[in-house]
């Protein structure tokens, strides 16, 4: 962050440590704060693991697009434990803009970091993360199909980048899995895992007169924003 005369303000505790002596307006830390929280009720660790929303899902009632979908209600699932289908309750639905790059395995395609079911030579499922190193392209298959499956390997999949701008999607259930259809093709992938991040920004009474630490030093200019306190 950058530097100026006059007060400083910082994120408060949990982000002092990205804060020297940056003056930001009130503006820029709102933003900032709303930037951070946003991050974190993603669900993943940079907001990833979903697909495009031409991408649907099925349900007992048929294939649905993400605007169809109902939290509670069931969708079709694969345990990689058992390596079976079962029905399992629709958590959450995530949806988000994104602008970047997706990666195609076929006619899956995912943002990074997306958990992609695949096929090990020994005929254990198991969940990795995209995009595939040439280890994986050697030695894994694509489960597509259903109920019948096909287990397509890697190496016989057109895979490429992707750059992409708008929404994408991703339920969320126990099984961390479902399957989804795409340009008619189907298959079996990961979903987004379900995350439990609760933070308190109320600044202790005790630092809210406090100034900014960081790498052991203290600038007697900088001191703790004060948030408004709850109505």
């Amino acid at each position: 962050m950058g530097r100026c005369p006059g007060s400083s303000t910082t994120l408060i505790h949990y982000l002092l440590h990205l804060s020297e002596a940056d003056c930001l307006s009130y503006k820029e830390v709102k933003q900032e704060i709303q930037q951070f929280i946003f991050n974190l009720n993603v669900t993943s660790r940079w907001g990833g693991q979903c697909v495009p929303t031409e991408t649907e899902c099925l349900t007992p009632q048929g294939w649905k697009k993400y605007n169809e979908l109902k939290i509670g209600q069931k969708i079709v699932t694969f345990d990689v434990k058992t390596q079976s289908f079962k029905e399992n309750t629709l958590l959450k639905i995530n949806v988000y803009p994104y602008k970047g790059y997706l990666y195609a395995i076929g006619n899956q395609v995912v943002t990074p970091n997306h958990r992609v079911v695949v096929c090990q030579q020994d005929g254990i499922y198991k969940l990795i993360e995209a995009p595939f190193t040439p280890y994986h392209i050697d030695r894994f298959s694509i489960p597509h199909g259903y109920p019948e499956v096909k287990n397509i390997p890697l190496s016989k999949l057109k895979l490429k980048a992707l750059s992409y701008e708008g929404k994408v999607w991703c339920p969320t259930t126990k099984t961390g899995t479902f399957i989804a259809r795409r340009n008619g093709d189907v298959f079996i992938t990961g979903n987004s895992p379900f995350t439990n991040i609760t933070l308190d920004f109320t600044i202790p009474e005790y630092l809210k007169k406090e100034a900014c630490h960081r790498s052991g030093w203290k600038n007697p200019r900088c001191l703790l924003w004060r948030l408004p306190e709850r109505s």
